[in-house]
């Protein structure tokens, strides 16, 4: 099992908010949006407006797909700041950052923000693509 970098452990277990930016809970957007700026320096919209819940699918996926249209470029292996775009149910619903090659942090429904594998048989199959800004 390879080590979590240090930077993380701060954005571990924080709870999660439907439309969360912070400071009392996050959802995966807004977690994403967090450690990218504090941790790389690169601030994201907000995208909070473009949908009222969850199961807004299509308003989410398209706040994703608008987030990542510039300056992100598709890569073959994550690493530390990269996103990873998921899929559950067909749609881009979910992103997680990258914070070694095989694990990433995300924001789960419902849960407090975790570190998982990405090749994990809940994840992989769901994985979209990994991208990186620059």
């Amino acid at each position: 099992m390879s080590a979590v970098p240090a930077w993380v452990e701060p954005y571990i277990g924080l709870p999660f908010a439907e439309k969360g930016r912070g400071p009392d809970g996050y959802d995966c957007w807004g977690l994403v949006r967090r450690v990218l700026a504090e941790q790389f320096g690169l601030p994201l919209p907000d995208y909070g407006e473009r949908y009222a819940t969850l199961r807004e699918h299509a308003r989410i996926a398209a706040a994703i797909t608008d987030g990542l249209a510039a300056g992100w470029t598709c890569v073959d292996r994550g690493a530390a700041g990269d996103v990873a775009i998921f899929r559950p149910g067909g749609a881009r619903l979910h992103i997680g950052l990258m914070v070694t090659p095989q694990r990433f942090l995300h924001a789960p429904e419902g849960r407090t923000s975790c570190i998982e594998r990405i090749d994990s048989r809940l994840w992989w199959p769901r994985l979209e693509g990994i991208y990186r800004h620059g």
